[in-house]
């Protein structure tokens, strides 16, 4: 493989991510707001039938498009993670 080539599939690799990193920033906005209603509605930031759901569904879309089952389960249990101690903190601050 030359350079040139490696240097513009790398670069194709790095708009990728800066694509994930935004949208992971959006989805935080998101859990934000979540986390004020479920503080107005008096719900548990701890939601098992919902985290149950993201599981199942995220690993039938890693199935879908042929990527490893266990990578998307690694990644979604730091994104609930984060998102759990992010809504837990919006809540303690109010």
């Amino acid at each position: 493989m030359d350079r040139k080539n490696l240097a513009s599939l790398r670069k194709a690799i790095d708009k990728i991510d800066a694509k994930l990193v935004e949208l992971l920033a959006k989805r935080f906005e998101i859990v934000k707001d979540i986390a004020l209603l479920k503080n107005e509605k008096q719900l548990n930031v701890h939601d098992p039938e919902r985290i149950i759901h993201i599981k199942n569904t995220r690993s039938e879309l890693a199935r879908k498009h042929k990527i490893s089952v266990e990578l998307v389960n690694n990644i979604y249990e730091e994104i609930i993670k984060s998102a759990m101690e992010l809504e837990n903190n919006i809540i303690k601050d109010l």
